[in-house]
């Protein structure tokens, strides 16, 4: 560890230490996020609104047998710390002199919910009991934060039945499905890379270390909550500044449940497409999708040890009608959780997940011949151990462990020893013959956290400390001579050669620090404050982060909320990144030889080979939220915030005749406006929307040739001005419902290339002038999808057959374009049309 580091980690200790010793007048708020638990704060007053001390209060879960206990402080106010979420909670609440009183059926979710109890002068014999209102807005935080249940995740239509799917949906969020791998659903978030969220399950980073992005698959029938923080983080939060999707799975009860869900699309119900592009070779977006989930929970000792294990196989068929190409997919995730309610104080949670992935033909653009097919097989198993001890009411201690490993290959589909040839033609440009390189990685990665959270007074203290250890390799191969002909307009042909190293070795540590403090520094206003540190040692960068956030309620009553945040967030650099320039080394020919033909006399014109210019540093983004929050009727909030966030110290990379240079320089800028409403399952229905209206400027990701490199920052690639969604469920008569998503985005911008004679190009416009990158855009993006069922009871099995739709009205949304002068904009992908599944749930 570097000196400079020893002295920061030195001086975070010391400020852990002059907060935890804070004390004055009363608790405040603990908020429990990226873990499994959330906060009870209790308020009692009697009738006239005088608090009331020395109030004994009970709160147990019948679902679990789970008990505490507690007295109110002279200020009428007890907090339960890191209680499981769930929905059927009891409070009770007594004191001689005044009737008893239970609340039933309250939620929790991450957070803190706060419940306003007042208690009449009566006898203990008399109880009150009502129903709890579900909790909306969070008054105690700053963070923009969006939970969504398991309700409402199950019922939603999905392509793919896969909990990044569902996270598509929230606000902030930008999607299509030009911006997914072939395996995992990816996106952005306030102008971020698809690397810069992360995915937290049950409090365990699930993110590989090699790619940076999410690495793994859940069902739904799995999630209990889906939290998303995408602003205003406590400096508990690090590595993924965009936002963090947080999966609470579930536990076992006392009740023994289950669920077994199957759905069927077969290719024969997908509609005709008469799309009038250039380029359609089939009618109908072929492939078909069979799926099956089982869900099984229950109690191994009643009240104390409990399971629930999900199991998914889906076999998805993907087409395309600017493609011959099928790609045909097998997949297989597991997941089981171990509960253990030692006693009231004392929780353990034991989670493994295990998915296997086995795809052919992962490239469906019109560019790519069906011999030049590529295919992946990827192997994830996860371990999670997490234990929480309350050593005191006012004192919890958090620890978890963690075991990830992936592997991954990428095989060459067609081994047919024919060269892989890019023609570049005016028209665009066309890949032919056999994939050329097989490639691969594993890694495998241990992290351990600790977190300790302590109530002094009206502060409420986090301190903790979280250690990975990163190891594997990845390796690649070429197989057959690689071509590039640009003899069509006038240009040579070339032929590369790359010389791979051995196995190229994966091997990091990522350490990092930090102590917050959440002050109830009024009774109406909430702040918060912290500093973190990280360190990653394959890049040598410690990142001081600092983080302040206010919250104000307004009316004192929870129903309105002015917050706003500020803070520095670093985000880890991926395997693929730190070991850009360990690859190998390339030789490019020129062949002499007429058209048509691939052999002849060959002269080396260059050696090539990719370096890093300067030092390698570690993204780092400034962002600030102000948010509004209210509720509205029936159960709904609605929330307008302002985010803005300033990214710097990207990677980019320029191509030059003999080299790629890599330089850490990049710089992004994102200003949005959010617009989202919520409303939970009350009248019927519940809804999710959002509005977000945003600009993101920024240097692009890809590799720019120095006529192109002036032009680097501009729109960025997956700016899009204009994203809403909306997703519910809505109970019609007869027990019927249905289930609804609608999308829409800007289309993405895209420039246009010259297609000069030579290896490189500039930006022009379509009448062939110099211009800007960037400068068209895509066709809008809309899309909707609707499920609907009928439910059948019996006793308390329920029935339930349903029909889905997705994208009901058969649209035809473009996701990439040609580039090239003569054809720019002609569509090369596109996403499937209509497409009916259906099927049935069942649940015991």
């Amino acid at each position: 560890m570097k000196t400079g580091m020893k002295a920061t980690v030195r001086r975070l200790v010391a400020l852990a230490g002059v907060l935890a010793a804070m004390s004055v007048v009363r608790p405040a708020a603990v908020h429990a996020q990226a873990i499994t638990t959330g906060t009870i704060e209790v308020h009692v007053t009697d009738e006239t609104k005088a608090v009331l001390p020395g109030v004994s209060i009970t709160l147990t879960n019948p679902d679990t047998g789970l008990t505490r206990n507690g007295v109110s402080d002279a200020h009428g106010v007890f907090q339960f710390l890191n209680v499981p979420v769930g929905n059927n909670y009891d409070l009770k609440v007594e004191l001689s002199g005044f009737n008893t009183q239970t609340l039933s059926k309250a939620r929790v979710d991450p957070g803190t919910q706060v419940f306003n109890l007042s208690l009449k002068v009566g006898g203990l014999e008399e109880t009150v009991r009502v129903a709890a209102a579900a909790p909306l807005i969070d008054t105690k935080s700053a963070a923009t934060t969006q939970t969504m249940d398991n309700s409402l995740a199950e019922a939603v239509p999905l392509a793919s039945r896969n909990y990044a799917e569902i996270a598509s949906l929230f606000p902030a969020v930008v999607h299509t499905s030009a911006d997914n791998s072939p395996t995992f659903v990816q996106f952005h978030v306030r102008g971020q890379p698809t690397t810069g969220h992360g995915y937290r399950i049950d409090g365990a980073d699930t993110m590989t270390p090699f790619l940076g992005r999410t690495g793994s698959t859940l069902s739904p029938l799995a999630i209990d909550r889906l939290e998303f923080v995408s602003g205003g983080m406590p400096a508990e939060y690090g590595e993924q500044p965009g936002g963090i999707f947080n999966v609470i799975t579930k536990s076992g009860t006392n009740l023994h449940s289950g669920a077994y869900a199957l759905e069927y699309r077969p290719d024969d119900l997908n509609s005709t497409i008469v799309s009038g592009i250039t380029g359609q070779v089939e009618d109908s977006a072929n492939g078909n999708t069979h799926l099956e989930e089982f869900a099984l929970g229950g109690p191994i000792a009643r009240d104390k040890v409990f399971y629930f294990g999900t199991y998914q196989f889906r076999h998805q068929d993907v087409g395309n009608i600017l493609s011959h190409n099928l790609l045909t997919g097998r997949y297989h995730n597991a997941h089981l959780k171990m509960t253990y309610i030692q006693n009231a104080t004392n929780t353990l949670n034991i989670t493994g997940d295990v998915n296997t992935v086995n795809q052919h033909n992962t490239n469906l653009s019109s560019t790519v011949t069906a011999e030049a097919q590529g295919g992946q097989q990827v192997k994830i198993g996860i371990f999670n151990i997490n234990q929480t001890h309350q050593f005191t009411p006012t004192l919890v201690f958090e620890s978890q462990a963690l075991f990830y490993h992936l592997g991954q290959t990428s095989p060459i589909e067609h081994e047919t020893g024919n060269p892989n040839v890019t023609t570049v033609s005016a028209t665009g440009t066309q890949v032919t013959g056999q994939g050329s390189t097989f490639s691969g990685w594993n890694e495998n990665r241990l992290k351990g956290t600790g977190k300790l959270t302590k109530l002094a007074g009206n502060h409420t203290v986090k301190t903790g400390l979280d250690y990975s250890y990163s190891t594997g390799d990845r390796f690649q191969q070429q197989r057959v001579p690689i071509f590039n002909d640009r003899r069509p307009i006038g240009g040579v042909l070339t032929r590369t050669q790359n010389f791979y190293n051995s196995p190229v070795r994966l091997d990091d540590r990522w350490f990092d620090a930090y102590a917050q403090d959440t002050w109830a520094a009024a009774p109406r206003v909430t702040v918060q404050y912290g500093f973190r540190i990280d360190y990653q040692r394959a890049v040598g960068d410690v990142i001081p982060q600092p983080r302040v956030g206010i919250a104000w309620d307004l009316r004192g009553d929870g129903t309105n909320k002015v917050s706003a945040s500020w803070g520095r967030i670093h985000q880890v650099i991926p395997g693929t990144q730190y070991t850009v320039d360990a690859n190998y080394l390339q030789e490019q020919y020129r062949v002499t030889a007429p058209l048509g033909v691939f052999t002849g006399p060959e002269v080396v014109t260059n050696t090539f080979r990719t370096v890093r210019v300067g030092t390698q540093k570690n993204p780092t983004t400034k962002a600030g939220t102000v948010s509004y929050e209210r509720l509205l009727p029936f159960n709904t909030r609605m929330t307008a915030t302002f985010a803005w966030s300033d990214i710097r110290d990207r990677q980019i990379g320029t191509r030059y005749a003999d080299r790629v240079e890599y330089v850490i320089a990049g710089h992004d800028k994102y200003r949005g406006f959010e617009l989202s409403t919520q409303k939970y399952v009350t009248h019927h229905f519940q809804l999710m929307g959002s509005y977000t209206f945003s600009r993101t400027d920024g240097d692009t990701e890809a590799v720019l040739t120095q006529l192109q490199a002036p032009y680097r920052y501009a729109l960025v690639d997956y700016d899009s001005p204009h994203v809403a969604t909306v997703s519910g469920t809505v109970e019609l008569p007869f027990h019927l419902s249905a289930a609804p998503v609608f999308k829409f985005v800007t289309g993405r911008p895209y420039s246009v290339d010259n297609a000069q004679v030579g290896t490189l190009v500039t930006y022009i416009d379509k009448d062939g002038n110099p211009a800007g990158r960037n400068i068209y855009r895509m066709s809008n993006i809309t899309s909707l999808d609707l499920s609907i069922g009928r439910l059948f009871r019996a006793g308390r099995t329920t029935f339930r057959p349903q029909l889905q739709l997705l994208n009901l009205t058969n649209r035809v949304n473009v996701l990439s374009v040609q580039s090239a002068f003569v054809s720019a904009g002609r569509p090369t992908t596109v996403d499937g049309g209509r497409q009916i599944q259906f099927g049935f749930d069942v649940k015991f």
